[in-house]
């Protein structure tokens, strides 16, 4: 059988919710940043604030730059069957990453359709979770970037 996750430690990181500030305005997640509210792409200029500008042309939390964890999509509309802990309203998979890896939580799972209303992010209960189809959730591995065999950016 499969051994249970049991997280030994709580999360280091600062809980970050959404919005985001970017800079003279506001966002779900830092990704939204450089789209005005009439959907057209503005660039790297409107990513400020809480966000940044990374050299792969993504705008990114200022947390998640610096952070030894990253995420890996497991399943897409998934959810885990049984869930260990929620971090709380978390407005991205990097965020929910960092949080779950800090904790050494191997998986979790996330809505980014609903960041605002608070279904957060949430630690899968097994390092290889059981499932069910769920068109809103979905699920990630975290990746230490630490390791010298992942492929983090």
């Amino acid at each position: 059988s499969t051994p249970i996750m049991t997280p030994s430690k709580p999360p280091t990181v600062a809980p970050i919710t959404a919005p985001v500030n970017c800079g003279g305005h506001t966002a779900a997640t830092c990704a939204d940043c450089p789209i005005n509210e009439d959907g057209n792409w503005n660039g790297k200029g409107w990513c400020n604030g809480e966000c940044e500008w990374t050299a792969d042309n993504e705008c990114v939390h200022e947390l998640v730059s610096a952070s030894r964890y990253g995420s890996e999509l497991r399943h897409n509309n998934t959810e885990c069957l049984s869930q260990l802990k929620n971090y709380g309203n978390l407005s991205s998979p990097e965020l929910c990453a960092m949080a779950a890896g800090e904790d050494e939580c191997g998986s979790f799972m996330f809505s980014s359709s609903y960041t605002v209303w608070g279904w957060g992010c949430r630690c899968c209960s097994s390092p290889n979770p059981n499932h069910k189809d769920h068109d809103l959730w979905a699920v990630y591995d975290v990746v230490d970037c630490d390791d010298p065999n992942s492929e983090c950016i």
